[in-house]
């Protein structure tokens, strides 16, 4: 399971993403939760995801999916685990990518519903929220 601590304004999620958080940390990858700038013009310090697309930075491989009101989502790919991170249930229906996913990270009981609706399987975690497991085989 992944481990997940509340840092400052964001989420640490196994000691190597930082989500949400409104300053970039040059020991982590950082995962903002809206979308970014369509053109970077000065050079950051640390590793940002901050726009649609496929990135693959430190052994990670990170999914990155546009949602409605410029939400961003994960799914995110290291050490034989996949996660996803959603923030707008939306992205469930314009994409199949999601299936592989081991855990679901869900930050809106909407996206709860979604996952339910669609009977994924793996272990289900609202951040700063209950931890709901997956069932025993």
């Amino acid at each position: 399971m992944t481990t997940i601590k509340a840092v400052n304004d964001g989420f640490l999620l196994d000691n190597k993403l930082l989500l949400g958080a409104s300053e970039g940390n040059n020991k982590y990858i950082n995962l903002a939760t809206t979308i970014g700038e369509d053109m970077r013009y000065q050079k950051l310090d640390y590793a940002l995801v901050d726009y649609p697309g496929e990135y693959d930075i430190e052994e990670t491989t990170i999914q990155c999916f546009l949602g409605k009101n410029n939400l961003l989502n994960y799914l995110i790919s290291y050490n034989n685990k996949r996660i996803a991170v959603l923030q707008s249930p939306d992205v469930l229906e314009n994409t199949t990518d999601f299936a592989v996913a081991q855990e679901w990270i869900y930050t809106d009981d909407s996206v709860l519903a979604k996952l339910e609706q669609l009977e994924v399987e793996g272990e289900k975690i609202k951040l700063g929220g209950e931890i709901i497991p997956a069932p025993s085989a």
